[in-house]
């Protein structure tokens, strides 16, 4: 079985990596989940397998500071939604999350949605029409 967006990874089993020792450079040891980050300032409740997201901190769009959340299966759960909202305001931040749209378990189509200020809220939708809102470093 592939990795899809909306899917558990392949090699998930009972909440944890079956091939952790040995797993690949890309992704998976590339990556840095926000939450698992040293001094990390988010909670234990937004760990990806218990809030439904994964939050990737210490991103930048365009000239803001940006936090990026992608959801676990389909969506972000809304609670999660509400407190990843409210720390970027909190520091300040914007935040660029996913949604995925699926019909009969199959995903169709993933796209971006921005919080922010009206500035960001405005250069986003810019970029959105532009196709180049996947700017983020």
């Amino acid at each position: 079985m592939a990795m899809a967006p909306g899917r558990p990874c392949q090699h998930l089993c009972t909440n944890r990596c079956s091939i952790y020792p040995d797993r690949p450079e890309n992704p998976c040891r590339n990556f840095d989940c926000g939450w698992k980050l040293r001094d990390s300032p988010l909670p234990d409740v937004m760990r990806p397998d218990q809030c439904g997201a994964i939050v990737i901190l210490g991103q930048n769009w365009q000239r803001w500071s940006a936090v990026r959340a992608v959801p676990v299966g389909w969506v972000i759960p809304e609670a999660t939604l509400r407190r990843i909202k409210a720390f970027t305001v909190s520091q300040k931040m914007v935040l660029i999350y996913h949604e995925h749209d699926q019909a009969n378990g199959k995903l169709q189509r993933t796209h971006q949605v921005g919080f922010g200020p009206p500035e960001f809220m405005a250069a986003f939708r810019q970029a959105m029409l532009q196709g180049g809102a996947e700017e983020m470093q």
